[in-house]
């Protein structure tokens, strides 16, 4: 130990073991969640603006020692910013906005830095040798928990093998319709919206009846989880012995779960086109929408941080790219092509109206101040009015999908209905709950020819491609319960 102790006051390596810890940390709580070549770049990235920092200040200072001791308050100030903010309001009483704290933080570093730069190294020796050993300390912590967790990981989930679903008979390539899933994240039914929050959303059941379409007024989905929910619905089944998740940690088991699943080999046996639009990747077919796992982790890693704080700030002044990349996400996914060789199976998934809630009723764009934050007294309210701004998305795209010729079906679903963050649920949340309200979702569908006779009321999304498969795609399935599991 003591020499351990000797060498960490030899070397003053604080600064870079507080980045490596800030970063296993993370991954220590979202191990599996978080991609690590996506990390490994933001790593790569605090290493080069801490390195670049450090000669700065080692000029500044004249001191390696005491570069490297501002350096761990540089570090705490920016990477911790939003909670430092919160200890400034509780100490003082006072609420004062991030610019503000900016300000507060830049003083304390300044302040800091004169005070260091008068003191001798020799005073700053053992509080060097201490961050040193705290750190590392730290990091051995978090990897022993890492290398825990990999050996006592979760088994990959299974699903009931008395569901399957087996291919019968050959279909003719030149009767096979497009196929169109579009997913709006979190969109609850219509009655469920009325139900609840005394909410009409009719004009999107009008409109969508106007066009044919089949509505399954009292659908629940199976899970109030997307990724479990969206890989029960492709693998028309639902998991074996699986009756509890913990957000977000088993996510990875759903989405290792669907990578490989029933619908997709049915779709490819039949000589289908795969586009994916999805959150998530499958076998043979990556995404073709934004990074899902970039972002979660620019999230999980610095959601408390001053770096958020500028993305924010970003945000705020160039509203209208949110819209930008909407349209143009609907534009690239729901291309027509009414001579293509081939029938093609379209997943489109959009984050609507799903948090955060960017856009008003009509539209127009909240501030990115307002809707980063998930501490909002007037939640579902956003919610609805993010509600009937997607009935105006899901026009477009119907619209869209409708400009072809080709025969075609078109899935319309909620992944599962409103689910609120715990800190945004009152008293009547437990009442909600009990009656349903996360899984009360969204279920409609198109069938070029009509033949909705498989269709039921409460048909729930592990049905749906059962029923488009028997009808369609040359499977011999029978239907399964409806059944609502977590």
């Amino acid at each position: 130990m003591r020499k351990l102790l000797a060498y960490l006051s030899k070397y003053w390596l604080a600064h870079w073991l507080f980045i490596a810890f800030f970063f296993i940390h993370g991954f220590s709580l979202y191990l599996d969640w978080l991609k690590t070549p996506i990390v490994a770049i933001y790593f790569i990235m605090a290493l080069t603006i801490t390195g670049i920092s450090q000669i700065i200040l080692t000029r500044i200072l004249l001191s390696s020692l005491k570069a490297s001791v501002a350096l761990c308050l540089a570090i705490w100030l920016v990477m911790y910013f939003n909670f430092n903010h919160s200890i400034f309001i509780k100490l003082t009483h006072l609420r004062f906005s991030s610019v503000y704290m900016l300000g507060i933080v830049a003083l304390i570093f300044g302040a800091f830095i004169i005070y260091i730069k008068r003191k001798q190294e020799v005073q700053l020796q053992k509080l060097a040798s201490y961050l040193n050993l705290l750190f590392l300390i730290f990091i051995l912590i978090d990897a022993g928990k890492i290398v825990y967790m990999e050996i006592n990981r979760k088994p990959p989930v299974s699903y009931d093998s008395a569901n399957e679903v087996q291919i019968t008979r050959k279909v003719s390539t030149d009767s096979l319709p497009d196929i169109y899933f579009i997913v709006l994240d979190e969109h609850m039914s219509t009655k469920g919206m009325k139900s609840h929050f005394q909410f009409d959303n009719t004009a999107l059941d009008s409109f969508l009846v106007n066009q044919g379409f089949y509505i399954a007024n009292s659908s629940k989905s199976n899970y109030s989880q997307t990724v479990f929910s969206i890989a029960s619905t492709l693998q028309m089944n639902y998991f074996q012995a699986l009756t509890k998740v913990i957000f977000p940690d088993d996510n990875p088991l759903g989405i290792a779960a669907m990578k490989e699943n029933t619908l997709l080999s049915i779709l490819e046996k039949n000589g289908y086109c795969i586009r994916n639009y999805s959150l998530f990747d499958f076998k043979n077919h990556p995404t073709r929408h934004f990074k899902f796992f970039e972002h979660s982790a620019f999230h999980f890693y610095f959601s408390q941080s001053l770096i958020n704080q500028i993305n924010i700030a970003y945000e705020t002044l160039t509203p209208q790219r949110h819209r930008r990349q909407l349209y143009q996400l609907i534009e690239n996914a729901l291309q027509v092509d009414d001579v293509a060789s081939q029938p093609t199976f379209t997943y489109l998934h959009l984050v609507l109206p799903h948090h955060p809630f960017i856009f008003k009723a009509d539209g127009s764009i909240r501030s990115a101040k307002n809707y980063h934050s998930k501490k909002d007294p007037d939640y579902v309210k956003n919610y609805l009015q993010q509600v009937t701004f997607t009935r105006k998305v899901i026009q477009e795209i119907v619209g869209r999908i409708n400009k072809s010729n080709r025969n075609k079906i078109i899935v319309l679903e909620g992944d599962h209905g409103l689910r609120l963050p715990k800190f945004n649920r009152g008293n009547w949340y437990e009442a909600y709950q009990k009656a349903g309200g996360p899984y009360k979702n969204l279920n409609a569908y198109y069938f070029y020819d009509k033949k909705y006779t498989q269709l039921y009321d409460s048909i729930s999304p592990v049905n749906s491609f059962r029923v488009i498969s028997n009808q369609y795609l040359g499977a011999s399935c029978s239907l399964i319960p409806d059944q609502q599991l977590f």
